[in-house]
């Protein structure tokens, strides 16, 4: 790399990349936040953006400089590609949409200042003002064809009467009232609390009740009934794109499809043997039919699956060392919590909640609605996808790490993140964290479940598969509930491409281990490995593989040194 002019291109990427997240920064903080001229206003921005961006030479940046310009050149293209393809018209999903943004507003940001409380009782003063902007947005979806499948929309109308309380102290948007910071004094304590009382009653309930009224009545009645993505308008070569933008690999929808049936192929076959090694005598339809239904699986209450949960996140910390150095193990602390009631009947069995501030723990939510859906032999694998080493390590790590600009911590790269948390399951087999084969069948079945991903979300939305065919070939293939079969599939119809980012990301993860131990043979050390991958940062793969790779070459050039 050449030294002479990297200071000046330095200087010019870092002015960019200052100017975006100054920019990102005031889209947080700003009212309402969901629109036609929001969403016109943002995407001439990162137009703006990206042209600058092309006028900066990568080649003369330095290391971190250059993995920041491969994520900020990723991320603008997304941005701007699906405005243009407009996706933005369909703020509605599976899991959400305008009313659930609002209301979670709380939980994604912090309330430390005077001017945060009264920023939000702005928000919820002028509620009106809100709704009306994502009514606005969603009417003209359905003018220009760009709706949500209707077939994941059911609920919608019961999470938001859930919202509807009796007492406003009782709704979620006045808990950032109930405990407010010691800088702010008690006279600006109890105005607030009153406005607050007042604008939820008077202002942010009643527009989410009308808004109810409009999504269930108007907007839900008018939404396709088809569900791939190549039946809206260019909707195929927008889905090629989301291939490309998750997988960060140049990768095609075929492509993508056939490494997952090769990998349910091998995957299927590992699962036969566990099968064998439990003793049980049946088939593999006859196995899985006895995890799903068999009593002794299931957790009798959400104390027992909070509990176990628990137990197995103290096992796991004592074990870490075996596997990570001291500099890559984070220290922010993380908790085991259920996931809030109002979601908890559309979500999936488990996510990780990163820190809203610094001084803040990460979370594992768990599932604990529909424990008959909730296998305690799924738990170990679930938990270290998650929690540790998967999501919270990671995550964690890179929040910690001084090199790696709030930018790319903030701009989360699936592939890199998903891939690691998926490897972090079968970190589990090195760790001696699955006792019984039934535990061991639970990793494979999530493998397996995230193998059927590149079938069934490139099979939904390019090869014509409906979203029974989609459950039936999951059904079939993994062991989990009937009832996570069919949230999964809703998924996958309305978030497409992003479920690809696992398994491809994991198989990258791995293909890098093995590359590495045949380079370095008796030399390979697993936690310098893993140091590397995790001081890189979230980045594309491709960026991630020449880190990896860097490091095996200087690693042979020290030690041809001292011998």
């Amino acid at each position: 790399m050449s030294t002479g002019a990297a200071g000046t291109a330095d200087d010019q990427f870092d002015e960019l990349r200052a100017e975006v997240e100054e920019y990102e920064g005031g889209l947080d903080e700003a009212f309402p936040d969901v629109g036609l001229g929001w969403e016109a206003e943002k995407a001439d921005q990162w137009e703006e953006f990206a042209d600058r961006l092309s006028d900066v030479d990568r080649s003369q940046l330095s290391d971190h400089a250059q993995a920041d310009y491969d994520v900020l050149e990723r991320e603008l293209e997304f941005r701007i590609k699906r405005y243009d393809y407009q996706i933005h018209l369909m703020p509605v999903n599976h899991e959400g949409g305008p009313h659930s943004a609002y209301v979670r507003y709380p939980s994604q940001h912090s309330f430390e200042e005077l001017d945060d409380y009264e920023r939000y009782l702005h928000r919820l003063e002028h509620a009106d003002e809100y709704f009306d902007e994502a009514r606005t947005l969603l009417i003209e979806g359905i003018e220009r064809g760009f709706t949500p499948p209707r077939s994941v929309l059911h609920g919608h109308g019961e999470m938001i009467e859930s919202y509807l309380v009796d007492d406003s102290t009782e709704s979620t948007l006045y808990e950032p009232f109930e405990e407010m910071p010691a800088t702010i004094d008690e006279t600006d304590r109890e105005r607030l609390r009153d406005a607050a009382t007042a604008a939820i009653t008077d202002a942010a309930l009643p527009a989410l009740e009308q808004f109810r009224t409009f999504l269930v009545d108007e907007y839900i009645p008018e939404t396709r009934e088809t569900t791939a993505y190549a039946d809206l308008p260019d909707g195929e070569a927008y889905y090629e794109h989301l291939v490309r933008y998750y997988t960060t690999l140049d990768v095609t929808p075929d492509d993508v499809h056939q490494t997952g049936l090769e990998e349910v192929e091998r995957i299927r076959e590992e699962m036969l043997e566990v099968i064998d090694d439990a003793g049980f005598e049946g088939n593999f339809d006859e196995f899985v039919e006895f995890l799903r239904n068999d009593p002794q699986f299931y957790p009798d209450s959400e104390e027992e699956l909070l509990g176990e949960a628990k137990a197995v996140a103290k096992d796991v910390d004592g074990r870490l060392p075996s596997l990570f150095t001291l500099d890559a193990m984070p220290t922010r602390p993380y908790g085991v919590e259920p996931v809030p009631e109002d979601i908890a009947p559309s979500y999936t069995s488990g996510r990780y909640v990163s820190n809203p501030t610094e001084s803040d723990s990460g979370t594992f939510w768990l599932n604990t609605y529909g424990l008959d859906s909730r296998p305690l032999y799924a738990l170990p694998a679930l938990f270290l996808h998650e929690a540790v080493p998967g999501h919270h390590h990671q995550i964690a790590h890179t929040t910690e790490n001084e090199k790696v600009s709030e930018f790319r911590r903030d701009n989360l790269v699936n592939a890199y993140i998903e891939g690691w948390a998926l490897y972090a399951e079968r970190l589990g087999l090195e760790l001696d964290v699955y006792e019984t084969p039934y535990e061991q069948f639970g990793r494979l079945s999530n493998e397996m479940w995230r193998a059927c991903r590149l079938v069934v979300d490139t099979g939904i939305h390019t090869k014509g598969w409906s979203p029974e065919k989609a459950r039936e070939f999951m059904a079939e293939n993994t062991a989990l509930s009937m009832h996570n079969v069919r949230t999964e599939v809703d998924r996958y119809v309305a978030w497409p491409g992003q479920s690809l980012a696992y398994k491809m990301g994991e198989i990258k993860v791995r293909d890098l281990r093995r590359e590495a131990e045949d380079e370095l043979g008796a030399q390979f050390d697993v936690r310098a490995f893993h140091e590397t991958f995790l001081e890189s940062g979230p980045v594309p793969l491709p960026t991630l593989a020449a880190n990896v790779r860097e490091w095996i070459d200087g690693f042979e050039r020290d030690t041809s040194t001292e011998q």
